[in-house]
């Protein structure tokens, strides 16, 4: 099925780091220490005429860095940033 190209959506995927603070820095939403870090990596949905079929794409997203509550708090402001449009 083929989307509007102006309609944007995104796709996340959050990973647990074997690290914290100490390698990776605060927290980038709250700017406060963490022990246990995730990393959330944004990528843009989009119709590829080429497969003829959806994919991902990373242009114009972000990879960021902190607490994974923090981090989800992004993809649910994100999603309905969006959706308004």
């Amino acid at each position: 099925m083929k989307n509007n190209p102006n309609d944007l959506r995104y796709a996340y995927r959050m990973q647990k780091l074997d690290s914290g603070t100490d390698r990776y820095g605060n927290c980038e939403v709250c700017n406060k220490h963490f022990d246990t870090g995730y990393m959330l990596v944004e990528q843009r949905v989009y119709y590829s005429n080429i497969i003829q079929a959806e994919s991902l794409s990373h242009h114009k997203c972000r990879t960021v860095f902190g607490h994974k509550n923090c981090l989800a708090t992004l993809t649910e402001c994100e999603q309905s940033k969006h959706l308004e449009k």
